[in-house]
């Protein structure tokens, strides 16, 4: 249905000093920070991944090499989810309304897709402690895993790897330090050790003072013993995210080299507007498809909290 006249009846009167229509201040987009930025041109897309050679045998003299062959993992397939938004008003309604509100009607409007935008991207982290139905969680990793769990399996050599402390915690100094610890302990999917560096450390609301006290302190926070806070020296920043639902859930993630966290576009945010002929009403629409998701589990650490 379309906005008529009875809608904006005030903003037809000369003198209105103010009007207030979603005069707020709004945050600076956040996943973009954790979420890499992709573009596809196909209707949906592959990822797949294979295991590289591990060990290398000792080859007895006068003895032949042994051969081997990568490992392959399962595939994972992209798929895209569209969303459409619009508004429409009379021919009267925008010829007659004084105060510029049917301009910031569309402003609103983008607002509402950039909010939606931050909605889908924090739900990676808001499902990171779940194991995903391809049915309604797609794009959802190679291991049939949650993002975050303590039995990843290697593809290679079965064993189990973790990215996930064994018991939840919440975010504190010797948690911290534990997952910092893991980071350094990743294995490829062969079990070679490989870099992986955090980066960033990813908090609620609720505990973004803690993790300013555990990124900014010289000595160890919450002691008297003047103890140095090694934390420091590994160079996090603090991303404080106000689209994870559990107050005390966190998550440590390396560069975007290392993760592989993904909003992959497959049409980006594009508005239209047009005129029906017959009415002479407005219309005006919003609209995107994209997916979000991951493939590897490594580069991503969290807790959802006790």
């Amino acid at each position: 249905m379309p906005t008529t006249s009875a809608v904006f009846t005030p903003l037809y009167a000369p003198g209105l000093r103010k009007v207030i229509f979603e005069s707020y201040t709004y945050r600076e987009p956040e996943c973009d920070r954790f979420l890499k930025q992709g573009r596809s041109k196909r209707q949906y897309e592959d990822d797949y991944q294979m295991a590289g050679f591990g060990g290398v045998p000792e080859k007895p003299e006068g003895t032949g090499v042994i051969y081997d062959d990568p490992v392959p993992d399962t595939d994972m397939r992209w798929v895209w989810t569209a969303r459409g938004k619009g508004f429409r008003a009379t021919h009267e309604a925008m010829v007659d309304e004084l105060y510029g509100q049917m301009r910031r009607m569309a402003d609103s409007l983008g607002r509402a897709f950039r909010n939606q935008k931050e909605v889908d991207g924090a739900a990676i982290l808001n499902n990171a402690f779940t194991n995903p139905a391809a049915s309604t969680t797609p794009n959802s990793g190679y291991d049939a895993k949650a993002l975050c769990a303590t039995d990843h399996a290697l593809v290679r050599t079965g064993a189990a790897a973790r990215n996930e402390p064994t018991v939840a915690t919440d975010l504190g100094v010797t948690a911290l330090q534990d997952a910092i610890i893991d980071f350094d302990k990743v294995l490829d999917e062969s079990g070679v050790p490989i870099v992986m560096i955090p980066r960033l450390l990813i908090v609620t609301p609720e505990n973004g003072p803690i993790a300013s006290e555990l990124l900014g302190s010289t000595f160890k926070p919450y002691t008297a013993d003047n103890e140095i806070n090694v934390i420091q020296d590994a160079g996090l920043q603090r991303l404080v995210s106000h689209y994870i639902t559990s107050a005390k859930a966190w998550f440590l993630q390396a560069g975007p080299e290392d993760h592989d966290m993904w909003m992959v576009w497959r049409e980006k945010f594009m508005t239209d507007a047009a005129d029906d002929f017959d009415s002479g009403d407005g219309k005006i629409k919003g609209y995107f498809r994209k997916g979000e998701g991951y493939g590897n589990w490594r580069g991503i650490w969290g807790s959802p909290g006790t």
